[in-house]
């Protein structure tokens, strides 16, 4: 009722426009004597207030003597009208209309007569702004009537105008408008769809909420306004996971898994069995760049790769970045994943987790101040050693792991313009291995953003972060040599962006960014006082990248839309350090010849260049478009590795004097179409990526800790310099995904297929430095075909079916090809560089779910996920090694025997219960 008066004030005042006057200052002592207008004059200095009236009807009204002890405005407009022909009305904050009572009810039914509009309109602006401006940026945030909780994805829609707009992450919208009454659709996926008229005076903001629906029906007609994303986005090659989407994610080992269930889609490949790093478009782990929030994600798995680092039950929703890549993210070469946490519910408290074979969770929410400050507490935890227990392998059997994560965030909305976000996560693994080997991997990273609206049209924000990831290995192998080995990367980053919409068919964005970088490649001392293991400390690592960027998205018509972007970075590689001079390349100890010594902070080496991105969409019609996107990256940090899946012995490596920064250059281009109003969705992408420096290893190299001779230089003992292990190398990836998917239906899921290839190439002249003749060889990441299929079938409302069926060509690896012994020593020799492939890769996985009761006034619900892993036992190669053997006339009389190791070799049964209070 209150937006229908607010509505009635409004027309007042447009009907007379000439009798609406602001009060004069009368500088008189004695209240009392104060008249009619000098009474609203002291109304408005006392309560900071706008006061608008007919000077006519002011004039001949009977007030009462001044309230000195009203609390309230309102309070003090009860007793000074009181029994009199005139009544207040509230515009906005400050701003209140005087009238006469008569008016107000013959007013509001002509009103009702000519529009026929219903209690819940909105009003937007400022009434003294009305019709001041042909143009009117209305902004707005869509949330969660229940929780508070930004709704990412819901549609906007102004069917008059045919105008709509899509809530961003934060449930942030924006429109431009002329002042005016709108009827305007809001809907997003599982929520009831809320109509109401936007009666637009000027350049404003507004709060929608969006209730969820009490049961599952027909949703062809809100999911199909979110489906054709696909086709009206200028952006290509994106992943979008909201938090409904994670409801229908498929299980792995019982639980949703966000970034497991990546590799399911075309362009994406696990690098293992359960590996939770992937590999998109040929890229290396280390090229994807993780972000929750602002804050990087250096390990994103627990127990290597068993499920992920993030629980689903922080998450708001995830984007991620496989092609075109915007400007304000940079420092990875392939793709970028953007975690964006939930907000706690501002309304009331509420708590959900689950109980799993071998981990459980929970999650607690609820406001600080009510409608303005909330927080999230979410942890899991393991009780996993029985489930290795049952790994077919000896060795895994004889282990043991655990791990756990804990996430805390807390939401302030300060004022209309203001709001703070703070969160801080940390994760633990610990995993001994057959007794022998113990490794750990800690994970820290908290983030303070302010967020400051300065009107509609823009909006400002600035976030500092940090992350901390140390990995420790205890090897006990061999008593006499045991050793404790850590490393660990750090960062810190301050983010500046600004955000600004001219209208609905042109916004920029721009910002600025630091971020810091320190290294501790490696400390290693013995085990204890037993070990004859050497003490060898490695120079810390430390680094400043820094980036400008710009973007400018336009949409120039209905059919064609542009984003233009330009990121300019610069890095500098900092002391103190030792830097090896060589007389000539190859590096070697042999070439060595002299160091030089920077001292803290001093610049050892600078790299800088531009990073220009765009992508461009022509829309066919309304079922069909085409789009094609450039971009160009530049990664200053890169992880050197000796092996397709990642590994405690791995380490973080900036770019230096012999190391340059990998340079990546991504074109795509695709097609894509919807049928039977968007309830099947087609579509596919050509990518081709071509990449400079990057590094690949030495036959023979090692890159473990090591020592020089004693003598070298006069120089205490050091580990080898990397350059003298790696070589330089160009890549070339490039290949063609294809999806179908349904979105709607009792049956629901997709079939994708990728034909990729990712290959690499040395240019060296020096023999040591040539791999297979300077010729293209597959990567690591080489897999070139891939199949992904997800279906689920939705029973009921509440019973639905998954299956989930992967197929993928064997990765490749390197053999040996022959062992011999000479001087007590074994030599191998090896096959070239990635020659051979690990067994094809194929696995089945199947769950039934009952999904929580559909009551909303029920408080506890609960769902139950049984899922079986590897349905028909396929035993699926994780790696190949050779082992010494005992000869007998059963093995050939060989001394060695190649074997596959394999993670789970046998159907695994998982029962998972969730709950919601």
């Amino acid at each position: 009722m209150k937006y229908l008066l607010k509505a009635t004030g409004v027309l007042f005042i447009l009907w007379f426009p000439g009798s609406i006057l602001k009060a004069q200052i009368f500088e008189n002592s004695i209240l009392r004597k104060y008249d009619n207008f000098q009474k609203i004059r002291w109304l408005e200095d006392q309560y900071s207030v706008d006061i608008f009236y007919d000077s006519a009807a002011l004039a001949k009204a009977l007030f009462n003597d001044l309230p000195l002890g009203a609390g309230t405005i309102e309070d003090a407009f009860e007793a000074l009208l009181n029994d009199n022909e005139l009544t207040f009305r509230k515009l906005q904050e400050t701003s209140y209309v005087l009238m006469p009572v008569e008016a107000v009810r013959n007013i509001t039914e002509k009103m009702d007569t000519l529009t026929g509009y219903q209690d819940g309109s909105i009003m937007v602006g400022n009434i003294a702004s009305y019709k001041k401006n042909k143009a009117a940026a209305v902004s707005g945030v869509v949330l969660d009537g229940k929780s508070g909780q930004p709704l990412p994805g819901a549609m906007v829609a102004i069917r008059s105008l045919e105008l709509g707009a899509v809530s961003d992450g934060g449930g942030e919208f924006k429109l431009s408008l002329k002042p005016g009454n709108y009827v305007t659709q809001i809907s997003c996926v599982g929520y009831e769809e809320f109509t109401t008229t936007l009666k637009v005076l000027s350049s404003g903001s507004v709060i929608i909420e969006l209730f969820e629906k009490s049961i599952r029906i027909e949703e062809v007609n809100v999911y199909a306004k979110r489906a054709d994303r696909n086709i009206t986005s200028d952006k290509m090659s994106l992943v979008e996971i909201d938090k409904k989407s994670i409801k229908q994610l498929p299980l792995v080992t019982g639980e949703k898994d966000l970034i497991r269930s990546f590799s399911m889609l075309p362009g994406i490949k696990s690098t293992g069995e359960f590996g939770t790093g992937i590999s998109v478009r040929g890229g290396g782990n280390d090229q994807n760049l993780f972000l929750l929030e602002e804050t990087q994600l250096y390990n994103t798995s627990h127990v290597f790769g068993l499920i992920s680092a993030i629980s689903p039950d922080i998450v708001s929703n995830v984007s991620l970045y496989k092609g075109f890549i915007p400007p304000e993210f940079g420092e990875r070469a392939s793709s970028v994943v953007d975690i964006q946490a939930r907000r706690g519910n501002e309304k009331k408290y509420a708590a959900s987790g689950g109980i799993g074979v071998f981990s459980s969770r929970l999650a607690v929410e609820g406001p600080i101040v009510k409608d303005k400050v909330s927080f999230l507490v979410a942890g899991r935890s393991s009780y996993s050693d029985w489930l290795l227990n049952y790994m077919p392998d000896v060795q895994l059997a004889n282990s043991d792991a655990k791990f756990y994560d804990l996430y805390a965030g807390v939401h302030a909305k300060l004022n209309n313009k203001n709001r703070l976000y703070g969160m801080f996560y940390t994760s633990y693994d610990f995993f001994n291995y057959n007794k022998l080997l113990h490794y750990s991997n800690a994970n820290t990273s908290g983030e303070l953003k302010w967020n400051y609206a300065r009107s509609s049209s823009v909006d400002y924000s600035l976030a500092l972060a940090f992350s901390n990831n140390g990995i420790g290995k205890d090897d006990l192998e061999y008593a006499a040599m045991s050793y404790h080995l850590q490393n660990a990367v750090n960062s810190v980053s301050l983010r500046g962006d600004v955000a600004y919409s001219l209208n609905r068919h042109h916004a920029i964005k721009a910002g600025v960014q630091a971020i810091r970088y320190t290294l501790r490649q490696g400390e290693q001392e013995p085990w204890d006082s037993l070990s004859a293991a050497r003490t060898i400390e490695l120079e810390t690592n430390k680094g400043l990248e820094t980036a400008l960027y710009l973007n400018d998205n336009v949409t120039l018509n209905s059919h064609f839309s542009l984003n233009l972007g330009l990121r300019y970075s610069m890095f500098f590689n900092l002391g103190p350090y030792t830097v090896y001079n060589y007389r000539s390349a190859p590096y070697s100890d042999a070439t060595l010849f002299s160091a030089s010594y920077y001292k803290n902070n001093e610049l050892i080496k600078m790299y800088h260049g531009p990073e220009p991105r765009f992508s461009f969409r022509y829309q066919m019609n309304n079922s069909s478009s085409a789009k094609v996107s450039y971009s160009r990256n530049i990664q200053y940090l890169s992880l050197v590795s000796a092996s397709a899946v990642q590994s405690p012995d791995d380490i973080w490596q900036l770019a230096n004097t012999y190391i340059e920064p990998i340079i990546s250059n991504a074109y795509a281009a695709g097609l894509y179409k919807n049928f039977k109003q968007n309830t099947f969705e087609t579509s596919v992408e050509f990518y081709y990526r071509s990449l400079k420096n990057l590094t690949d290893y030495k036959n023979g190299a090692r890159l473990t800790l090591d020592t020089w001779p004693d003598s070298l230089l006069n120089m205490p003992l050091a580990n080898m310099p990397l350059e003298t292990e790696l070589i330089n190398a160009i890549g070339r990836n490039y290949g063609v995904e294809i999806m179908l998917k349904k979105n709607l239906g009792s049956l629901e899921g997709w079939i994708a297929y990728t034909y990729s290839r990712s290959l690499k190439k040395t240019h060296s002249d020096y023999a040591e430095e040539i791999i297979r003749g300077n010729e293209f060889y597959p990567s690591s990441y080489d897999k070139p075909h891939d199949l992904n299929t997800m279906l689920t079938y939705h029973y009921n409302r509440r019973l639905r079916f998954t299956a989930n069926f992967t197929y993928s060509t064997g990765r490749a690896v390197t053999l040996p090809e022959a062992i011999y012994f000479i001087d007590n020593t074994w030599n191998i020799t090896y096959r070239p560089r990635n020659s051979e492939r690990l067994p094809d890769y194929h696995r089945l996985d199947l769950s039934v779910s009952l999904d929580e009761s559909l009551r909303i006034k029920k408080k506890w619900k609960g769902s139950w996920t049984f899922s079986v892993l590897n349905v028909y036992g396929r035993k699926n190669a994780y790696s190949v090694f050779f082992k010494s053997e005992v000869p007998t006339e059963e093995n050939n009389y060989r001394s060695f025997g190649l074997y596959k190791l394999y993670i789970i070799g046998r159907p695994l049964p998982t029962l998972t219960y969730n709950f919601i209070f």
